[in-house]
């Protein structure tokens, strides 16, 4: 089965949720992005799942700040069946 149209969801938020408990701090943007060495605007596109032009790199990056053991973790791609062919 091809699937013509894809969803990507975000779980930015559920990793910096278990970060901020683990550390018992907040963590906006501005300093995930400072930690991460990931621009503030790239953070935000990849909370927003809006990673067209944001390369593996900046993925992994994100992933070992927030200790994820996997990309799935921080992003999930979730196919829309009702679009095959």
């Amino acid at each position: 089965m091809y699937y013509q149209s894809v969803m990507l969801v975000s779980k930015y938020d559920n990793l910096r949720r278990a970060k901020e408990l683990r550390e018992g701090r907040d963590l906006p943007i501005r300093t995930v992005a400072k930690e991460s060495g990931v621009a503030s605007s790239t953070v935000q596109r990849v909370k927003k799942a809006e990673v067209e032009n944001v390369t593996v790199a900046t993925i992994a990056r994100l992933c070992a700040y927030f200790e994820a053991q996997s990309i799935s973790d921080l992003l999930e791609w979730v196919p829309d069946p009702k679009t095959d062919s």
